[in-house]
């Protein structure tokens, strides 16, 4: 384990927040990416962003991306896959 996971865990803070780290939810039909740097891929099919060290790819049907903040996307639609891939 790593000073920055070994840090986390004694804070009590998720370790997404201190690796820079992605997070991903998914509840139903929506998805939640927490943690990124800017969306690659926007169809109704196919989401792809970028989570700084890889990219979230969603795909499905009649998706769509019900807000955006600095901090999340959040997603809706038919979820079929979610998936990491390298960038």
């Amino acid at each position: 384990m790593g000073i920055l996971e070994r840090a986390s865990a004694g804070l009590g803070i998720p370790p997404e927040a201190v690796m820079n780290l992605a997070k991903i939810e998914i509840c139903g039909s929506m998805v939640t990416v927490e943690n990124y740097r800017r969306l690659l891929v926007y169809t109704q099919t196919r989401i792809v962003i970028d989570c700084r060290k890889n990219a979230a790819e969603i795909r499905g049907e009649d998706l769509s991306i019900v807000k955006m903040t600095d901090e999340a996307v959040f997603i809706s639609g038919r979820i079929e896959a979610v998936e990491f891939k390298n960038l």
